[in-house]
């Protein structure tokens, strides 16, 4: 029959029972929305102690050689299982040369009448994989929990040796994409961060690519390549960090491929994964508050910027003196689109003598904090002597650098040890002036961190003759 329904009162007319214990197990199993295809799914959500995950598998508080499995429930192919206390297990011992990977499993045997947790040890080789699982219909079926990395010799196991491979009946609160290929030419795990696919369709891989825009999310599970599994991109859940993670900072994607990783420059994101709830000290899975977000960029770059009251049609002729060692302009500048800055632009009005200057970029995040970051740099200080007023340029280190619309400060600064630098400006004039830039002596050379609000800054109203350039369309050079 290709048509039924259940359950009905009785046992006739139509689809009355009696049913089967497999009629009710079916049941279960499609009410939560999975069936052959999600073959591993099992653990309940919610069904742990508080804040323990149901069924947690994790190294005893004081590693040793055994696991703990937390108490939870589960249903391996809608048979309900329910454990009400902790469950222990020792590795056993590997002398074999070879490191080996067990895995916890729940097993439903039919025979016995019982779902119950088991250790499937692995075979130990230079690269060794998790054992396989034995799933026969209405006669065993293993569902996995976690794998245990068992190195040759081990002494203890740390929960840096446990990888959880429980897929939830009852799915996290959160947004979860189903039925997406692995097409990353390997296996994939829990909290391995996937991007989209461009070569195949509701596909996924990995990536080598620092803030990744094709970001996808962190993938749910263990699924080899070429078979279908879940990734989630919202709610908590696990994701595969490189490095020692402070709780509360936000994760994109790593020049590592599955790994997450802290952003270089928090002004310039374009597609974060989420933010960390918790610390760790080393490379591993981190608990994370999973919220994929991206910054689309359609309608090209902004090739030009300078600042308050500038103008083309100015002469330039008036010196803005910036005193020799570490004298400094600062200069807010705002960006009405995003730009690729190629290089920072300036005019001297020295006519003889060494002169010797640099530049830097920082942006005021909303973290109100005095000391602002630096989000660009020069590629290197200019030296050079002038035998007229001309326009200098350097570099951006990394050309070209992204910037995000918003506004930003431009410190240049003189590092000549005994020539000051003329930096051409003009007045604003009129009877309503306006502060146009700063300027302040830093005693040092501008770094990673600058303090705009201490009270040594003088104000100005002067426009000096400084721009932005950044490149247009495919071009490998300023507008």
């Amino acid at each position: 029959m290709s048509e039924t329904s259940r359950p009905w009162q009785g046992t006739s007319p139509g689809d009355a029972g009696p049913y089967s214990s497999q009629n009710w197990n079916q049941l279960y199993e499609f009410v939560l929305g999975w069936g052959t295809s999600r073959a591993n799914v099992g653990p309940m959500l919610s069904s742990g102690t508080q804040p323990n995950d149901g069924l947690k598998v994790q190294a005893k508080s004081v590693p040793t050689t055994s696991i703990d499995v937390l108490a939870g429930s589960a249903l391996v192919q809608g048979i309900g299982y329910i454990s009400t206390a902790t469950v222990s297990f020792v590795i056993a011992a590997n002398g074999s040369g070879n490191p080996r990977i067990d895995t916890v499993v729940l097993r439903a045997d039919y025979a016995l009448q019982t779902v119950r947790l088991a250790v499937l040890q692995g075979t130990p080789a230079g690269s060794p994989v998790s054992p396989s699982l034995t799933q026969s219909a209405n006669v065993l079926w293993e569902i996995p929990l976690a794998d245990i990395a068992a190195s040759n010799g081990f002494a203890t196991i740390t929960n840096a040796n446990i990888t959880p491979r429980h897929e939830w009946a009852n799915a996290a609160a959160g947004v979860y994409l189903d039925n997406v290929l692995n097409n990353s030419g390997g296996a994939l795990t829990t909290g391995d961060i996937v991007v989209w696919d461009t070569t195949t369709d509701r596909a996924v891989t990995t990536t080598t690519t620092n803030d990744d825009i094709l970001l996808a999310g962190a993938w749910v599970g263990s699924t080899p390549n070429g078979s279908y599994g879940r990734v989630v991109t919202n709610g908590i859940g696990l994701v595969n960090g490189g490095a020692a993670i402070t709780r509360g900072t936000l994760l994109v994607t790593s020049t590592t491929p599955k790994q997450a990783a802290v952003p270089s420059n928090l002004s310039n994101i374009v597609a974060s994964i989420g933010v960390a709830l918790e610390t760790t000290t080393g490379s591993g899975l981190i608990l994370t508050r999973v919220n994929v977000q991206k910054t689309y960029i359609r309608y090209g770059y902004q090739p030009l910027a300078a600042p308050i009251g500038y103008s083309v049609a100015n002469a330039y002729t008036q010196n803005y003196v910036i005193p020799a060692v570490s004298g400094t302009v600062l200069i807010p500048i705002t960006l009405s689109g995003p730009m690729l800055l190629q290089d920072v632009r300036v005019l001297n009005n020295d006519a003889a003598t060494a002169r010797t200057w640099r530049w830097d970029l920082y942006i005021d995040l909303p973290n109100n904090a005095n000391a602002l970051p630096r989000i660009a740099t020069c590629s290197a200080p200019e030296t050079f002597t002038p035998g007229a007023a001309s326009v200098r340029t350097i570099t951006a280190s990394g050309a070209p650098v992204l910037l995000p619309p918003g506004n930003y400060w431009l410190a240049i600064q003189n590092t000549h040890a005994t020539s000051s630098f003329n930096l051409g400006a003009t007045n604003v004039g009129g009877n309503f002036t306006v502060t146009t830039s700063k300027t302040k002596t830093t005693g040092g050379t501008n770094g990673a961190t600058l303090d705009i609000i201490a009270a040594t800054w003088t104000a100005s109203n002067v426009t000096p003759a400084v721009n932005l350039r950044g490149r247009a369309a495919g071009d490998t050079v300023a507008w």
